[in-house]
């Protein structure tokens, strides 16, 4: 993996297969939250200071039209939950 050097729209990273989105919550997030689609999104959720658990690693077009309604802030809010459904 490698970070972009200033995120473009959707993206913070790329490997072989392609650019992705990296979202993850804090220790007791449930959601997490985008700006935009994204080729592939991986979702993370911390378990504690040293392990995440990944709940999505797939297509972000699926989760960005599962996601919420855009609140003021310009982003939509997916629960871990329907990542994990969508999944």
């Amino acid at each position: 993996m490698t970070l972009h050097p200033a995120s473009p729209s959707g993206h913070d990273a790329f490997n072989d297969a392609g650019n992705f989105q990296i979202k993850m919550t804090g220790l007791k997030g449930k959601t997490v939250a985008m700006y935009a689609t994204c080729d592939r999104l991986v979702g993370l959720k911390i378990l504690s200071l040293s392990e995440a658990e990944i709940v999505y690693d797939g297509p972000g077009e699926p989760i960005w039209t599962a996601a919420g309604k855009m609140g003021k802030n310009g982003q939509r809010v997916v629960g871990l939950t329907r990542l994990r459904l969508v999944g």
